[in-house]
């Protein structure tokens, strides 16, 4: 042990050669009452242990000492903090990121040089939209007689950045474009999907209103995996905990287990021709044919509140990271952000960024991205997400 301490004497820090000779203090002055309960308990012999103090530890042991007390060779530097008299210290709102931790004792800078300050970053406030790539969908609408018999309605983004878009038209299917927006492949076998929803990382699920069905897709080969029967009109489609959430016509929603296809829930919202869902935490967010509400509803089918556009209206929506909800109007030309907290909304886009009829949207939350789809596929687009 002498060998020991001499060692930590001449290589340790103050504060390690202090914790040391505190530990060795403790243990000489703790009473073994309790070590030798437990050794009778397992019947061990018990025995006696004898230490003796070498001067190397008497001369650092001392009775007066209180923990935490640690005399150094150089003094840490000095900081003062300190309100201005015009200012006052803040409450951080919900719309920040990161809280505040609030120490109830003194802080003391135990490594100056290694310090880390921690900044609170404000959560993103959407600003506006900026143009980023077309997405080629129009020449796919061209193959209609009247290009209004296109309905692409949904749009999902990929782990890789591909874009899947659902077009339900009767010539429709599914399309898979690059992150460029230009057409890789489309796909006819799987039938006219209304609806699609990244489940994870692998599968996809699509939506069938005519076939009353939901099937589960692989991504990597878009092979059919599992079809959901549920015997009433399917239409937008949510993930959450790796299961399927599923709108059904005319106000029901079905949590599917992807794993063995049983229905987990079924809540019955009372609303008539819910359409789309998405989720904000544990908020569940419905949107309803030629209405002027977008409903809000906990994960029991409560419902939470509701925001009025004061217009009626076929309305999608997708939520970004920081809880901004997005939403296309697809009579009026617009793109909106709204506020889950105070319900306020911003017009983003509108007639004059070349929209028409802008039904899909997606977030990329790679890019801090949104994907815009047209109805008649005349405009689709992609736009950048410009935060304050």
């Amino acid at each position: 042990m002498y060998s020991a301490l001499s060692k930590l004497k001449k290589n340790g820090t103050n504060f390690q050669l202090y914790t040391i000779i505190k530990k060795y203090e403790a243990n000489l002055l703790k009473e073994d009452k309790a070590s030798g309960l437990s050794e009778k308990e397992k019947g061990m012999q018990e025995i006696d242990l004898y230490f003796s103090k070498s001067s190397e530890i008497d001369q650092f042991l001392t009775k007066d000492s209180s923990f935490g007390i640690i005399k150094i060779n150089h003094l840490p530097p000095s900081c003062k903090m300190s309100i201005r008299k015009d200012h006052t210290a803040q409450m951080l709102s919900t719309e920040m990121v990161n809280s505040v931790v609030i120490s109830k004792g003194p802080v003391t800078v135990q490594d100056p040089e290694h310090a880390v300050i921690n900044t609170v970053k404000k959560r993103g406030s959407v600003a506006s939209m900026e143009f980023v790539k077309h997405i080629k969908t129009y020449s796919l609408a061209t193959k209609y007689e009247n290009i209004d018999d296109a309905n692409f309605s949904n749009a999902v983004i990929l782990p890789s950045g591909d874009i899947i878009i659902t077009d339900c038209a009767e010539q429709g299917g599914i399309l898979v474009f690059d992150k460029n927006g230009f057409l890789k492949s489309e796909i006819k076998n799987l039938g006219r999907a209304h609806c699609a929803c990244l489940v994870d990382n692998k599968h996809l699920a699509f939506s069938f209103p005519k076939n009353e069905n939901v099937k589960l897709v692989s991504i990597d080969h878009m092979k059919l995996l599992n079809t959901f029967k549920l015997g009433s009109t399917c239409v937008g489609l949510a993930s959450a905990q790796g299961n399927i959430v599923v709108c059904t016509r005319p106000s029901s929603i079905f949590v599917i287990d992807t794993s063995n296809g049983n229905i987990l829930k079924e809540m019955d919202l009372h609303l008539n021709n819910i359409t789309h869902v998405q989720f904000y935490q544990t908020h569940m967010l419905i949107t309803q044919v030629n209405s002027n509400i977008i409903w809000c509803f906990d994960k029991y089918g409560n419902e939470e509140k509701k925001f009025d556009f004061g217009n009626k209206d076929f309305r999608n929506l997708c939520v970004d990271k920081y809880g901004n909800i997005f939403v296309s109007e697809v009579d009026s030309n617009k793109i909106y952000v709204l506020s889950f907290t105070s319900g306020k909304t911003k017009v983003l886009l509108n007639e004059n960024n070349g929209l028409e009829q802008p039904k899909a949207i997606a977030y990329n939350e790679k890019s801090d991205s949104i994907v815009i789809v047209g109805m008649n596929g005349i405009f689709s687009a992609i736009f950048d997400i410009i935060y304050e």
